[in-house]
């Protein structure tokens, strides 16, 4: 090896070490409150309000003043009910009259985040990827399925460092699902969260 390609590689282990070093996992809980709205081909829609758990798993790098990286979450309601826009009914009490959203089971969302620090132990955040709300969907007035609506999810937030790893962190997402797996009809969904969790990393 001469001269020129140690200098080579020297140069990239430079520039590698301090990415790799700079890498952080972390993982986390908390609690949020979605309200939404599922949209069907025809009829009323349904409105969701539910509070949920959910969690947290991502990697962040640094990038300068910054930060960068991956991030998945699961937001879990355990079986939310959404209500008919115009009546106030739900399925179970009433059947439903166009197939939207009848029963909430989870959203999970996979995204990019970028930020930077706007103060001592403050983080202000972005986001943007893909999510999937699962539940139960109406077939008809008397039947559900079991499917799923996915689409863009975008967020903003706020991280707070307390030390010994630990996170605060309270952001507000916008989700707009407007595919479907659904077999005979088509819905979308479309809703703000707001959530409040800690993290460790490690």
């Amino acid at each position: 090896m001469n001269l020129r390609h140690l200098t080579l590689a020297a140069t990239l282990a430079a520039l590698i070490s301090p990415s790799v070093s700079a890498q952080e996992f972390y993982l986390g809980g908390g609690l949020a409150y979605s309200s939404g709205e599922s949209k069907a081909e025809f009829g009323d829609p349904a409105d969701l309000q539910a509070g949920m758990v959910t969690l947290i798993l991502g990697q962040r790098f640094a990038a300068g003043n910054g930060f960068w990286g991956w991030e998945t979450s699961a937001d879990l309601s355990f079986g939310a009910e959404t209500e008919e826009s115009s009546a106030g009914t739900t399925c179970a009490t009433a059947g439903a009259d166009a197939p939207y959203l009848c029963k909430h089971d989870a959203t999970l969302r996979l995204v990019g985040i970028y930020g930077a620090t706007v103060g001592q132990g403050t983080e202000i955040y972005g986001s943007l990827g893909l999510g999937m709300l699962l539940g139960d969907y109406a077939d008809d007035p008397n039947t559900v399925a079991f499917d799923a609506t996915y689409g863009l999810t975008v967020g903003v937030g706020l991280n707070r460092e307390f030390g010994n790893g630990l996170i605060g962190r309270g952001e507000i997402i916008y989700d707009n699902f407007s595919s479907d797996t659904q077999e005979f009809y088509n819905s979308d969904y479309t809703g703000t969260t707001v959530r409040l969790a800690l993290l460790r990393k490690f």
